[in-house]
């Protein structure tokens, strides 16, 4: 995703047309102050289910053993 660079008073005086940048581009907006970041403004990106994380891996995976049983055995505990 690019980034757009500008200071508060910019943002301050053109918020909706850099709020109608992000959302038509996906672009990220960073604003600085004295120029240092400030604070990042950045559309919305719902998270993913797990089925469509993890759905294309189902049933291509073999686990050798029960995944329930402890393995404190293996890893010492501390």
């Amino acid at each position: 995703m690019p980034k757009l660079n500008i200071t508060k008073e910019e943002f301050a005086s053109n918020f909706q047309k850099y709020l109608f940048r992000l959302e038509t581009t996906g672009d990220e907006l960073i604003v600085t102050s004295r120029k240092k970041p400030v604070f990042i403004i950045k559309p919305f990106q719902p998270k993913q289910s797990v089925d469509a994380v993890f759905g294309p891996y189902r049933g291509k995976v073999h686990y050798a053993g029960d995944i329930l049983e402890p393995e404190s055995q293996e890893w010492a505990e501390t």
